[in-house]
């Protein structure tokens, strides 16, 4: 038995696509712009299936989990359409795939490919004309005349677009980023005010019944959901310590920061933005909660340096945002505003 094709993140992920797609397709739209702006987002962060011709040797090669050289030849199939046009067929899961299996054929080998490979492969080559997602299904093509686009967006990416450690002031509904965080309660059900009430609000109904279907969720520790009606992907729940006074207090909030960005890695988010977690209705010293924050994040970045993100405070308060404002311009040498 094979491993497994796609991470719970990727699957996720993809189920996303999915559904942006069926909204474009049920739309009176004629330009797919979110779907567009999804893949651009996601190109390298986002695998989706595709049928490879694949040595048996190099299929064990792959299947074998304790092997870490995994680099081998291997050929997409191809399938036309009706006016002989050539594509690269590409499918978000194993069971969309598995729509145009034929029982009387040999089933095809599938295999993941990040979207950004598969485009450039494209626009490499003088005899594909796309890649379509879905193609028994939905039907979503990419002209190989669209691969220009997604990749025109890796000069900005290699600049650092999402490297760096910014300072916002205001509601962190209104940061663009790839996720959220929201400073919780260990219930998950929302609160009566503060940053959490703010994100419920924003987000619409559907965040509480996605959130009640996690069963809580400990101090320090952290669980993500789709972002529903707010601007971002997904947001990061994590529940922080109410202030005692006591040595674990710092503990479980720097835990806080650090599983909110494992969460983001393992996810392929790379910018996040965090609240001032636990200085609320939770009383922790909002001085000493700057410290344990940046702190935390400066670690977590000097542990986890080959991989991009970009961290931002968001500060609903004046007097928090001085805070920070300080604190960075002091630990970091610069005004990070």
């Amino acid at each position: 038995m094979g491993k497994k094709l796609l991470s719970a993140a990727e699957i996720k992920n993809n189920r996303k696509l999915r559904d942006l797609i069926r909204e474009f397709m049920e739309s009176d739209s004629e330009v797919p712009e979110e779907v567009f702006d999804f893949l651009k987002r996601m190109k390298s962060r986002c695998r989706l299936l595709a049928p490879v011709d694949i040595s048996d040797e190099d299929l064990k090669k792959y299947n074998d989990e304790n092997d870490e050289n995994l680099t081998f030849d291997v050929d997409m199939k191809l399938i036309e359409d009706e006016d002989e046009h050539t594509w690269i067929p590409l499918f978000t899961s194993e069971e969309a795939a598995a729509e145009g299996d034929n029982d009387d054929e040999e089933k095809p080998i599938y295999l993941p490919f990040f979207i950004g490979d598969v485009l450039q492969q494209i626009e490499d080559s003088d005899e594909i004309d796309g890649a379509v997602i879905d193609p028994w299904t939905d039907g979503f093509p990419i002209p190989a005349e669209l691969a220009d686009e997604f990749s025109d967006d890796d000069e900005d990416d290699e600049d650092g677009e999402y490297v760096g450690i910014n300072l916002v002031k205001g509601s962190i509904t209104d940061v663009e980023c790839d996720a959220i965080v929201n400073s919780a309660n260990n219930t998950l059900i929302p609160g009566a005010g503060g940053v959490d009430k703010d994100i419920h609000d924003a987000a619409g109904e559907g965040l509480a019944a996605e959130c009640r279907t996690l069963h809580g969720c400990r101090t320090g520790e952290a669980k993500i959901t789709d972002a529903y009606d707010l601007g971002c992907d997904y947001v990061i729940h994590t529940v922080g310590p109410i202030y005692s006074g006591k040595s674990q207090d710092d503990d479980e909030l720097g835990d806080c920061y650090e599983s909110c960005l494992y969460m983001a890695r393992e996810h392929g988010l790379h910018s996040i933005a965090f609240p001032c977690i636990s200085t609320g209705y939770f009383g922790f010293p909002k001085e000493e909660a700057c410290d344990i924050a940046v702190q935390a994040v400066l670690g977590w970045l000097g542990d986890n340096d080959d991989y991009r993100i970009g961290i931002t405070f968001c500060c609903k308060d004046e007097e928090n945002y001085d805070i920070y404002q300080k604190y960075l311009d002091d630990e970091l040498g610069e005004d990070e505003d």
